[in-house]
């Protein structure tokens, strides 16, 4: 006899289902992964713009902003804190993204001299 037996035929369909389906996953967990990198890219370039609008501002005016949601971005808020009446002072951005029903908060933080500032040790 010549050809394929029925169980031949059934173990073989197992092995591609199942091959298949590994596949399937991967690329499955890829998207999400791809998804969460994203969704931390748009949290790293709001807080660089919030930074840079920042730059603008005198020292001794900068104050904390309230969070504020953003209309492009409609699942993210960035809050500023300033620790005021420090030199240098320090910023932070704070984040705050939902993603796959959960919130994820990121902070960014730098820290801004006065044009008077003068480092410790150093020369006046």
């Amino acid at each position: 006899m010549r050809g394929f037996s029925l169980l031949e035929i059934l173990i073989t369909v197992v092995l591609l289902s199942v091959g298949i389906a590994a596949v399937v996953n991967i690329f499955s967990n890829g998207i999400f992964v791809t998804a969460d990198t994203e969704s931390m890219d748009i949290s790293v370039n709001i807080a660089d713009a919030k930074l840079e609008e920042l730059k603008d501002i005198p020292f001794e005016n900068l104050s904390d902003i309230a969070s504020q949601t953003y209309s492009a971005f409609p699942n993210y808020t960035a809050a500023v804190n300033v620790a005021e009446g420090a030199d240098p002072m320090q910023i932070d951005v704070t984040v705050t993204r939902q993603l796959k029903g959960s919130q994820l908060v990121d902070t960014f933080s730098t820290l801004r001299t006065s044009s008077a500032y003068v480092p410790p040790g150093g020369e006046e």
